[in-house]
């Protein structure tokens, strides 16, 4: 179940995630995010960056 609230630090974009070797990926609007053998990475980005890293890493044009 997905609630709504004006004051959650959630829901408040869409997340794109996908299974990689040894981790995942999660991307919004802000930041790229990368989980690999337990340790993650976050790294904020620019709307242009955003586009490009959809079509490299999630093959979605």
């Amino acid at each position: 179940m997905v609630i709504e609230h004006p004051k959650s630090p959630v829901n408040k974009g869409n997340i794109i995630c996908k299974l990689i070797e040894h981790g995942h990926i999660a991307l919004t609007k802000q930041s790229f995010t990368e989980t690999r053998h337990g340790k993650k990475t976050k790294k904020e980005k620019t709307e242009k960056q955003y586009h490009q890293i959809l079509k490299d890493k999630f093959n979605i044009f």
